[in-house]
Order: structure tokens, then sequence, then C-alpha cells
């Protein structure tokens, strides 16, 4: 044994590691469930989709109700006896002109 050639043993810093051996291929845990979550997912987005339009929407009709009762308002007081009863020409000529334009823009 003395004799004998000694194989030389590596040094202690590149000894074969638990990294280093060879790596069994492990399979893939199956996904149960993965068609299921992607239609959630699907189904969640296009719920969250639905409700921005809806806002969206509510917030126009908001929008066009409130300027309505506006022109509403203006043109009622614009209507109402001056001091001997006759029209404020002056207050519903600029109430008819803005409605005129938002006309003209549409």
């Amino acid at each position: 044994m003395l004799d004998a050639p000694r194989e030389p043993t590596p040094p202690p810093n590149q000894a074969p590691s638990f990294s280093q051996r060879p790596q069994q291929r492990r399979s893939k845990k199956p996904a149960y469930f993965e068609k299921e979550q992607a239609f959630a997912a699907q189904k969640k987005a296009e719920a969250e989709a639905r409700r921005l339009e809806f806002e969206r929407r509510d917030k126009e009709k908001k929008l066009k109700i409130g300027e309505r009762d506006r022109f509403r308002k203006a043109m009622a007081k614009a209507r109402t006896g001056g001091q001997n009863g006759q029209r404020k020409l002056g207050k519903e000529s600029k109430v008819l002109l803005e409605r005129v334009k938002r006309i003209v823009e549409q």
C-alpha cells in the first residue's frame, strides 16, 4: 500500500458538491387548475373592462344632465319678466348663443 501509486486527491475547495452532481430530470408538477385559472383571469379582466365602461358612461351622463339643468335654469331666469314685465333679452341671447355654439360643434 505504501508503494502503490497514489491518486491525487482534489483540494478541499474543489470537492464535488451537491450542485455539481448530475441532476435528475424532474417532471413538471401537473397544473390541475391551469385552464380554470386562465379562464378566471379572463373573466376578471372582462368584468373590469365592463366596470370602467360603465363608470365612463355614467360620468358622461351626469355631465350632460348637469349641463342641461344649468341651461334650463338659465333660460327660465332669462324668460322671467324684468322690472316692467318684459323678457330679459340680453340674458336670453347669451343662453341661446351657447346653445347654437354647442349644436354647431357637433
